[in-house]
């Protein structure tokens, strides 16, 4: 499997203007290829399986699945058993992350140490609530208020 380098945010990206992608497994034709890159991202299952292949690793992962992604994990995802998914993916700059860090006093760190990436299974009321705000956070605009909107949202995904 060849690896792919993504490109950096586009200029002037910030927490402000960060969309939240909703993927779907028919729109990559059941993969996405192995990549890596300089930001961090937090990816959510809202239905269906997948594989991801990560750091070497393959990991079945399924409606609720949680996962925060390191710059320069190797990762990508594959159709699992054919079956279709639906996974929400937000992406974050290592300044925007290190700024919530910050404001969360540290709590993160925990999360940049192991040698695979923390991957956890939400509550179906959970996923529910961050499922809803996700798809409602592409619908504003880029401004301040989104980015808070953005902000909060990440820090409700890492508690």
């Amino acid at each position: 499997m060849e690896l792919y380098r993504l490109e950096r945010f586009e200029p002037g990206f910030n927490i402000d203007s960060a969309m939240v992608l909703e993927q779907h497994s028919y729109i990559f034709k059941n993969e996405i290829a192995l990549h890596y890159h300089d930001f961090y991202e937090i990816t959510l299952v809202e239905e269906g399986s997948s594989i991801h292949c990560i750091n070497d690793r393959f990991i079945p992962i399924s409606r609720g699945q949680l996962t925060f992604i390191r710059p320069a994990d190797r990762h990508c995802y594959m159709s699992y058993r054919s079956e279709s998914y639906t996974m929400f993916n937000i992406r974050m700059s290592e300044r925007d992350y290190f700024a919530i860090r910050d404001f969360l006093k540290g709590q993160t760190s925990a999360l940049e140490e192991p040698p695979m990436p923390v991957s956890v299974r939400v509550s179906e009321t959970t996923l529910a609530l961050l499922a809803a705000k996700m798809r409602a956070l592409n619908e504003i605009s880029a401004s301040k208020k989104r980015g808070a909107m953005v902000r909060t949202l990440l820090c409700e995904a890492f508690y």
